[in-house]
């Protein structure tokens, strides 16, 4: 209920204006969304952006086949980057600690049910609390750090877990509780959010709908393959399912490394520009992004058509096309007054 009323209170999305035909409609939101007058110079690149990327959505087909050209934009690269953090999230332990920690309080922890219970929703409690830090620190620390983060915290606190399991002792029990409420704690504010925001964002628009379609199977599907052999393995060895989940997260840790652009505050064109340049240049994507500078609408524009990047040309450009003014509408009077 609380979600419903929310979104009775949000805007219908630019996208769906567009499909509709109503392109002033779909730049007040834009505007909205940047802070900005819904004429300005980069609300009408973004119209502009969007119109083109609805006509290329239309061809699923088509979509699939630009992903497998290999060009220098890099699509195959980034849908399966976009695909790794899904894989990461579910392969590193998260639902293996979530779905049965009451079961691993109880057996791998040796504490009884009730406490088992007690512990459970604990567990629940920090996991919630744990997210609110995510609201503040995805943009101002970025998706790169806060994913190499998430990965070395959770990494060290299965490292505490298992290491305390080796031995079976009251004492290392508690040890073994800590580095599970340390995972789940690292794990909300990093690789809980993470994997959903960035496909979008990592994706050309050219490839976004299938970038994201792909990662969210690839989240089901990894999804369902831990929580079946999770209980199995905890059964056979209470303390090597730690170790294994453990080293993916390291594994996590060394590929986000060398292979996750930072995107936070860029548009979806220097995303496309970083990783031509990498290709041209022969560098690696997060070196690039981490050397260039956020562009301005010029220099995107200018960046773009000197990589061969600029498809954008035939939207729509006029204003007065679109029924805006930033004047409270004198320019469209004055136009008006000419005919």
């Amino acid at each position: 209920l609380v979600v419903a009323a929310g979104a009775m209170m949000l805007p219908d999305s630019p996208s769906w204006f567009v499909m509709r035909g109503l392109d002033k409609e779909a730049c007040e939101v834009l505007g909205k969304l940047k802070g900005t007058s819904p004429d300005s110079d980069q609300v009408l690149h973004d119209f502009n952006f969007l119109k083109q990327d609805m006509e290329s959505s239309k061809n699923t087909q088509s979509n699939w086949k630009t992903v497998f050209t290999f060009g220098k934009t890099q699509e195959f690269q980034r849908l399966l980057i976009g695909c790794s953090g899904q894989f990461f999230q579910q392969f590193t332990g998260c639902n293996a600690a979530i779905y049965y920690s009451t079961l691993l309080f109880q057996e791998n922890l040796g504490m009884e049910k009730y406490l088992s219970l007690i512990m459970g929703g604990v567990f629940a409690t920090v996991y919630v609390l744990a997210t609110i830090p995510s609201f503040f620190m995805i943009e101002k620390v970025g998706r790169r750090n806060l994913y190499l983060v998430g990965f070395l915290g959770q990494g060290l606190s299965f490292v505490i877990t298992f290491a305390c399991l080796i031995k079976e002792t009251e004492e290392n029990s508690k040890g073994a509780a800590v580095g599970i409420f340390l995972f789940i704690t690292f794990f909300a504010f990093t690789l809980l959010p993470l994997p959903w925001i960035y496909p979008p964002e990592i994706n050309p628009l050219r490839t976004r709908t299938v970038g994201a379609s792909a990662s969210t199977c690839t989240n089901w599907i990894c999804n369902f393959a831990v929580v079946m052999f999770t209980p199995l393995f905890a059964g056979q060895s209470p303390w090597g399912v730690y170790l294994f989940f453990a080293l993916f997260n390291f594994l996590g840790l060394i590929f986000g490394f060398f292979f996750y652009v930072e995107t936070a505050g860029r548009e979806l064109e220097e995303v496309d520009i970083i990783y031509a340049k990498a290709h041209v240049e022969g560098k690696m994507a997060w070196r690039v992004a981490n050397t260039m500078p956020k562009l301005s609408f010029e220099e995107i524009t200018q960046q773009s058509r000197e990589l061969g990047l600029d498809t954008n040309d035939h939207g729509v450009h006029e204003k007065t096309e679109l029924g805006l003014s930033s004047d409270s509408g004198q320019e469209t009077e004055e136009v008006h007054e000419k005919h």
